[in-house]
């Protein structure tokens, strides 16, 4: 792939080098702003800087635009870089809504191109060894996950300052920033569910600070909690009647995997850890997977791998949209 970026933050940054590891080209930065936009690209040895995004699709060399700008932008710019006949490979949250969502995979395939989520979670080698794992704890019966961490712009927003990860007319919030890793974790190991439920903290501003969701199924069900206003050891436990499978990582990075076998009523017994090691060691950004697996699909032109990403993709968006009404009802 031979990329356009846009964004200048610092999952631009990461991303800019997921892509040179996996063997991609970043050949261009869009930035609004001039100065910004240079000193960007020469701390991540990029070549080319644009103000005017017309002008970087219009760039013969890139065949591939990372959309990273506010979640509200994603929708415009994505069609737009599918339109002028460019792959895309958008952050989460994909869009605003399950309409525009659909609408982007439509475009994309009106135009004979692709489009990605970037959701880090799905490709990483201890998920995959994950969903392969689940026999090890029999029938799952309980899901809790946390990714919280107190935001560095938080304290800002307290005083006023609101920025757009705080601002809902920016789709900010805690549910579209963290507890997005968390949905996309487990509907992707257990489907769309049957009931949701969700209790939120909202600022101000109406914005949701953090957000507990419930979701059910007919014989589990998953406790979600993200939040942006406080910060926990993250981490997912998966509970089956056989055992229990532990990422003691946020559900974004899965960093590790544990299995911690059965255990049944511990009353004047010796607690041990006979937990051990399930998942292996991954590489220190784990967004080289996620590049890595977009460039396998485009080579193979592997149509089943890409339908299964984006029917995943529209699931969370119905969720999503899902939870969001409940919480403003």
């Amino acid at each position: 792939m031979k990329v356009g970026t846009i964004g200048t933050s610092v999952i631009t940054e990461r991303m800019i080098d997921a892509l040179k590891q996996a063997g991609s080209e970043v050949v261009a930065v869009y930035s609004r702003g001039a100065d910004k936009g240079r000193e960007f690209a020469d701390r991540n040895q990029v070549e080319r800087v644009y103000m005017d995004l017309d002008s970087m699709l219009q760039d013969p060399d890139i065949d591939t635009v990372y959309v990273a700008s506010p979640n509200s932008l994603h929708y415009t710019q994505a069609k737009q870089a599918l339109e002028t006949g460019h792959d895309v490979i958008c952050e989460k949250p994909f869009a605003s809504t399950t309409e525009q969502a659909q609408d982007l995979f439509e475009t994309a395939s009106r135009h004979g191109r692709r489009i990605f989520e970037a959701i880090t979670t799905l490709y990483t080698p201890n998920y995959r060894l994950l969903q392969k794992s689940l026999h090890r704890i029999g029938e799952p019966r309980i899901v809790t996950a946390n990714f919280s961490q107190y935001s560095s712009r938080y304290d800002a927003y307290l005083k006023g300052q609101v920025t757009n990860v705080f601002d809902p007319a920016f789709d900010g919030g805690a549910l579209r920033d963290l507890g997005v890793y968390n949905l996309h974790f487990v509907t992707g190991l257990f489907g769309m569910p049957e009931k949701t439920f969700i209790c939120a903290q909202h600022g101000d501003n109406q914005v949701d600070l953090g957000e507990t969701v419930i979701l059910q199924w007919p014989q589990m069900h998953a406790v979600l909690t993200s939040a942006k206003n406080c910060s926990a050891p993250n981490s997912v436990l998966i509970e089956g009647e056989k055992g229990t499978l532990m990422v003691n990582s946020s559900p974004g990075r899965v960093q590790n995997l544990r299995f911690i076998p059965l255990k049944g009523d511990m009353i004047g017994k010796k607690d041990t850890d006979a937990s051990e090691d399930a998942g292996i060691r991954q590489l220190d950004n784990h967004m080289v997977y996620e590049v890595q697996e977009f460039q396998r699909i485009l080579d193979e032109n592997d149509e089943k791998s890409y339908q299964a990403a984006r029917d995943q993709t529209m699931l969370v968006m119905q969720l999503l949209e899902q939870l969001e009404r409940q919480h403003r009802s």
